[in-house]
């Protein structure tokens, strides 16, 4: 951490609880919420998820442009649903 009035520098442990953001805080949080979420919101019946991975370049397209963000979705669709 780095003060600009006094221009000092201290040093701060990740394991924060508040402190900006911690992997090892957040990646409680995340499990503790995950652990929550199967334990209480999700039925007792059989879940299938899916997932799509893509390239960087394709990412940063979808990210800006929602009409090659809906053309993906549709192929990823008609993918799965022909499984």
């Amino acid at each position: 951490m780095h003060c600009a009035a006094c221009k000092k520098d201290r040093v701060v442990a990740f394991s924060c609880k508040g402190r900006g953001f911690c992997q090892s805080c957040g990646t409680r949080r995340m499990v503790a919420k995950q652990a929550w979420l199967v334990d209480r919101v999700t039925p007792q019946v059989p879940v299938r998820q899916w997932a799509l991975s893509l390239p960087y370049r394709v990412l940063h397209l979808c990210a800006h442009d929602a009409y090659v963000c809906a053309a993906l979705r549709r192929i990823l669709l008609r993918a799965v649903s022909g499984y």
